[in-house]
């Protein structure tokens, strides 16, 4: 895993991806990557019944799960901005893990973590949870003139 440079120099000219990084996860994905390059990428459970678009918007990346669920519909989200890429739980019971700390909305917990270059480690749910990804940051790309 690399170290984790200086956050707040991220920048929105960073390739952002995704992989699955379980076998679970890797069973479950057409795709080994996903380049993430909008403003917010949200994560959550694919839901066994069916639902109005209208009524929920869907993750960006839809995860597979059986009951007992250990993620949520709405998980968490990956957010770009012109200084930072973060990582935000979604108000989860069990939360999200991030390079081995726990972020979550309840009471104790810090929601939302920064991203730094290089590889990061994402698990939704428990620690030991089989539902990992790797998110890769990359170094800006030089600006065309």
């Amino acid at each position: 895993m690399s170290e984790i440079i200086s956050v707040r120099n991220v920048s929105i000219l960073s390739d952002v991806l995704i992989e699955p990084d379980s076998p679970e996860m890797k069973a479950q994905s057409l795709l080994q990557a996903r380049k993430i390059d909008k403003r917010y990428f949200s994560i959550g459970r694919r839901s066994s019944r069916p639902t109005a678009l209208s009524e929920y918007a869907l993750p960006d990346y839809l995860v597979a799960e059986k009951y007992p669920y250990t993620i949520s519909r709405e998980h968490c989200e990956i957010e770009r901005t012109n200084s930072c890429i973060s990582v935000r739980d979604l108000n989860i019971r069990l939360g999200t893990v991030v390079n081995g700390t726990r972020i979550s909305s309840r009471e104790g917990y810090e929601s939302e973590i920064d991203l730094g270059f290089g590889e990061q480690s994402l698990v939704l749910g428990r620690s030991a949870g089989v539902i990992r990804f790797r998110v890769v940051v990359t170094v800006p790309r030089p600006q065309s003139t």
